[in-house]
């Protein structure tokens, strides 16, 4: 009895083994590179790379599993003397790199004029070139077999298709579904880190998100982010897409700055501000690397040292806070004046003096906001609010209704602490408590946001209608975006009619006094 020798591969098959096998091992070389002008110094332009592996990239994870099942797949039919299993596992693993690769080559973002973003780095150029080959040699093996040739051809189509779907290195941005006038997440701060979709981390730079997201001041389409490097360093970087690109890197000390915006291609900062240290308005250019805006020095003219290049719009001492207003506008308060800048003025020969709101201690400094259409509301004490339109005397909305009324359609007999407050292009004003989030429409009615937004530590109000909101729920911040939110206000459901206890639209004995500050005092009657 004879014993047949056990088949040996032949050399189309062992190459074909040997390609899978590289092209397994090509996934620990770097797949990735982001050029980084914030890390380059004396050691040249390496010194600014940064490198990820395959396995690192968070949205190619389906993609790596799918190239080495395939081409284990393929060692394994080598092993086991498996002719057709070896000839499509070699299609299918080959067609799922070479059009996978070259899809997410089509998917990096175009890099910033100063030459910072993505680009392949050697893993994606060496799976390229193993994949090419590995597929000329499954053809190669089917060849003499009409049938085999028929499997190979069937299973590089579905290699390609695989190529094509599956989650890649450069997956496209996250686009939810909008419900009209409904809050979505804009950015999903888990622990204070946002994760863009190529899967570079952002510590967010300020406790106050809000402060640390921006646009253009001119209104023209761009964001921008104010991400953490270090305890007294953050790097600036463009948002776009899903993808933050570094683009300046900042000294500041221990209080981060805020982003107010950019103009002209430089970026406008509020440093300092904490305690009684000093604070500036500085214009800082984009085209810098590195910039020092730590107010920690002083030039022999009693001038700050920054950067050379930086401009040094105003200076005060503090405590001093900032935000932006739906007139594209910029409102600095301090403990004794309020500033409310037009956007286009903040440039070099800046005067203070000329944009002074709310001149004295109390008065409606501690924080105001306004509207296009010439709605102003403002603080009048830690509970109350106070509201003028166009035409109209001011009135004062919070702070009068008893302790512990419920919301109701009445601002008046709404019992609210208001933590942030913002008036939109429409007149609308949006305010948020530690419990709840409403809006106030022209009409007087108050109206709660269609879906439950707690939370809230900060508004903003965008000239193009929208609203940003900062919140905190407990599991990191994020910042919500309502698209529409100066549109869809009216349409949001009034809250109940006030309870008799609260309602001050009939008093029982005939009047209800109240104060306002800021230059407009008296005693008015409802």
């Amino acid at each position: 009895m004879l014993t047949p020798e056990p088949r040996r591969p032949t050399a189309v098959q062992l190459l074909t083994a040997a390609a899978a096998a590289l092209l397994l091992l090509s996934t620990l070389l770097p797949w990735r590179e982001l050029i980084d002008p914030v890390a380059l110094g004396p050691a040249g332009p390496e010194a600014g790379l940064v490198r990820s592996q395959l396995w690192e990239l968070p949205y190619a994870t389906t993609w790596t599993m799918l190239l080495a099942t395939l081409a284990a797949g393929t060692l394994a039919a080598t092993i086991t003397g498996a002719d057709l299993v070896l000839r499509a596992a070699a299609a299918a693993t080959a067609s799922l790199v070479t059009a996978g690769t070259l899809y997410a080559l089509i998917q990096l973002p175009p890099r910033l004029p100063d030459g910072v973003g993505y680009r392949p780095a050697i893993g994606l150029w060496t799976a390229l070139a193993l994949a090419i080959p590995l597929l000329l040699l499954a053809v190669l093996l089917s060849l003499r077999r009409p049938r085999h040739l028929a499997v190979v051809a069937t299973s590089a189509s579905i290699g390609v298709l695989a190529g094509l779907l599956a989650p890649d290195a450069a997956a496209p941005p996250y686009e939810p579904e909008v419900v009209a006038g409904v809050p979505h997440r804009l950015l999903d701060l888990n622990g204070g880190q946002l994760e863009d979709r190529l899967g570079m981390r952002v510590a967010i730079g300020t406790s106050d998100p809000l402060d640390s997201l921006a646009g253009n001041l001119d209104g023209t389409p761009g964001e921008w982010l104010l991400g953490r490097t270090g305890s007294e360093g953050s790097t600036v970087f463009a948002y776009g897409d899903g993808v933050a690109l570094p683009q300046v890197a900042l000294s500041h000390g221990v209080t981060p700055p805020a982003l107010l915006g950019v103009s002209d291609h430089r970026m406008l900062l509020f440093a300092g501000g904490a305690a009684n240290h000093p604070w500036a308005v500085l214009s800082v250019p984009l085209s810098l690397v590195t910039a020092d805006i730590s107010l920690s020095h002083r030039n022999p003219d009693g001038t700050y040292y920054v950067t050379p290049g930086i401009d040094v719009l105003a200076t005060g001492t503090g405590p001093a806070f900032s935000h932006r207003t739906a007139d594209r506008s910029v409102v600095i308060w301090a403990s004794n004046s309020t500033w409310q800048i037009p956007a286009d003025q903040l440039r070099a020969g800046l005067k203070l003096s000329d944009f002074l709101v709310a001149p004295g201690p109390g008065a409606a400094g501690n924080a105001v906001s306004s509207g296009p259409d010439g709605t102003v509301a403002w603080r009048t004490g830690r509970t109350g609010l106070a509201l003028r339109r166009p035409g109209s005397q001011p009135q004062q909305l919070t702070g009068i209704a008893p302790a512990g009324c419920p919301l109701s359609r009445d601002p008046v007999s709404s019992s609210m602490t208001v933590e942030a407050f913002a008036v939109d292009v429409r007149g609308n004003l949006w305010l948020s408590s530690s419990t709840s989030t409403a809006v106030i429409t022209p009409d007087g009615v108050l109206r709660p946001l269609p879906r439950k937004t707690a939370g809230v530590e900060s508004i903003e109000a965008r000239a193009d209608g929208s609203v940003l909101v900062g919140v905190s729920p407990g599991g990191g911040d994020q910042v919500l975006l309502i698209p529409d939110a100066a549109a869809a206000a009216a349409s949001y459901p009034a809250a109940p009619e006030p309870t008799s206890r609260c309602d001050r639209r009939t008093p029982a004995a005939g009047s209800t006094p109240y104060w306002m500050n800021a230059g407009v005092a008296g005693r008015g009657r409802r």
